[in-house]
């Protein structure tokens, strides 16, 4: 949760520019998601993931886990643990600039 606020800004700064968000939460509750967005103010969506996609990117055996994935599905960096925005904004700025090649 405490990241959460540091990807609202990521995904406003960065999105016209091609960066996607993805919220992948645990809870398989579509109410308490929905309602769990809606308090937290997050403005990007939100997956209950099926078997599949927790197979594909391994246990989370730690929240939070957070991925960041090129476009094209390459899992660039995995970080385990909060991170700070700027950890975050360093690896889009890497990303976007590849992509844009």
């Amino acid at each position: 949760r405490k990241e959460i606020p540091h990807f609202i800004i990521l995904y406003e700064k960065y999105r016209d520019e091609g960066f996607q968000m993805l919220g992948v939460t645990l809870d398989k509750d579509k109410t308490s998601v929905k309602d769990f967005a809606r308090e937290y103010n997050i403005n990007y969506p939100l997956l209950i993931p099926d078997k599949k996609v927790l197979k594909d990117y391994g246990p989370i055996i730690y929240i939070p886990t957070t991925f960041v994935v090129s476009s094209d599905g390459y899992i660039y960096k995995k970080y385990v643990g909060y991170q700070p925005e700027s950890v975050f904004e360093e690896d889009l700025k890497t990303l976007l600039a590849r992509e844009r090649r």
